[in-house]
């Protein structure tokens, strides 16, 4: 009975099913995608929004393509059903084809920016602009959770072939998490910015567990597995020595290259309150473990009611979050949730939402079709 009640609360328009939201959440995620194959440059290219999210000096609109957020949309993708393997395997060639010197100096792809079309393809629209030219985020992440991709693609079909044919660049990507990683066993975000972030070491942990799997069960290399798995396992220790302050019972935001910490202020969602969701989102620590339920005290404390308007904290409080909250078993907390991105968002997924909104919300929708 409790389930078919929390069920009826998650309805698309209070009338159809989950696995309704799911179609609708899938198709819009894929919709998202350049296939003009005759554009080979754009080809499997995933774009943030819909929306344009800047214009040249012409005027003309370009769109934005993030490696980590379109990779984060694919994984909540594969949780809809295997149609959507095509879709997977078209950005997963494009990251592939990008990880050049000029798209990739920093051996990750920069954000790519395109016309409507797919054409015109340029890192930078806004000569000078921090966000659009010559723009990585955090190396970190958007290796890890490539790898995490491949990992999980392949365990939902993609052809063995797919990951051979492009093992170079996959052990590629996973010495470079090897590069960044630091005495104390965390990353910096990049070479040229050297902070230990919480949440991008979370995602390094996971990516290098995803592609210890690939050296052992693709690959066949159980010696570089063993080297990849001491590495994650290497994170995982440090976040629990380096990033949690046992004293205040929550976690660190980072660590600095000088040895000083970002203690989280709870009072601030982003980063601070956010990133105390990572380590079990990313299954550094249990859903249940004493830290995780800390977080949620804590949550609870100060933000209780941000389920009820997830605009209100920062502008938009990613669906990340909601799927960690799921995980740990606050139903109620994920329900309200998700009945306020319906009513803000569906069926349209107007700005701020973004594919990665679209690859969580898939993740707990699926996730509760289990229940």
């Amino acid at each position: 009975m409790k389930v078919l009640v929390l069920l009826t609360f998650l309805c698309l328009y209070d009338t159809q099913a989950s696995p309704t939201d799911i179609n609708l959440l899938s198709s819009w995620l894929k919709q998202q995608q350049y296939t003009n194959q005759s554009i080979p440059q754009s080809l499997g290219a995933v774009k943030v929004h819909y929306s344009p999210a800047t214009n040249d000096q012409k005027g003309t609109g370009y769109f934005r393509v993030s490696p980590y957020l379109s990779n984060l949309g694919m994984i909540g993708l594969l949780q809809a059903n295997n149609t959507f393997m095509d879709t997977v395997k078209l950005w997963i060639v494009w990251y592939f084809s990008h990880l050049n010197q000029k798209s990739a100096p920093s051996g990750v792809p920069f954000e790519h920016f395109y016309d409507v079309n797919g054409n015109q393809e340029t890192i930078c629209v806004q000569p000078g602009s921090s966000t659009f030219c010559n723009y990585n985020d955090a190396t970190d992440s958007a290796a890890a959770t490539f790898l995490y991709l491949l990992k999980s693609a392949y365990t939902f079909g993609l052809p063995k072939s797919v990951l051979v044919q492009y093992k170079g660049n996959i052990e590629k990507l996973g010495n470079l998490l090897l590069s960044l990683q630091q005495r104390d066993g965390l990353l910096w975000a990049k070479t040229d910015y050297r902070v230990k972030y919480l949440e991008d070491n979370c995602e390094v942990f996971a990516g290098l567990k995803s592609l210890s799997y690939i050296e052992q069960y693709v690959f066949q290399n159980v010696t570089q597995a063993g080297v990849y798995n001491k590495a994650a396992d290497r994170i995982q220790s440090a976040i629990l020595r380096e990033l949690y302050n046992n004293t205040l019972k929550r976690y660190r935001v980072a660590k600095f290259e000088s040895g000083t910490f970002y203690d989280a202020n709870p009072d601030i969602w982003y980063p601070d309150l956010q990133a105390q969701f990572w380590p079990h989102l990313w299954e550094v620590v249990a859903y249940n473990d004493v830290k995780t339920q800390n977080v949620l005290k804590l949550m609870t404390n100060r933000w209780n009611d941000w389920t009820k308007n997830p605009t209100y904290a920062t502008g938009w409080i990613e669906s990340g979050v909601a799927h960690a909250i799921w995980l740990t078993g606050d139903k109620n907390h994920t329900m309200l949730y998700l009945q306020a991105v319906k009513r803000l968002k569906f069926p349209l997924f107007p700005w701020p939402f973004t594919v990665t909104d679209a690859g969580w919300l898939i993740q707990t929708f699926s996730q509760q079709n289990m229940v």
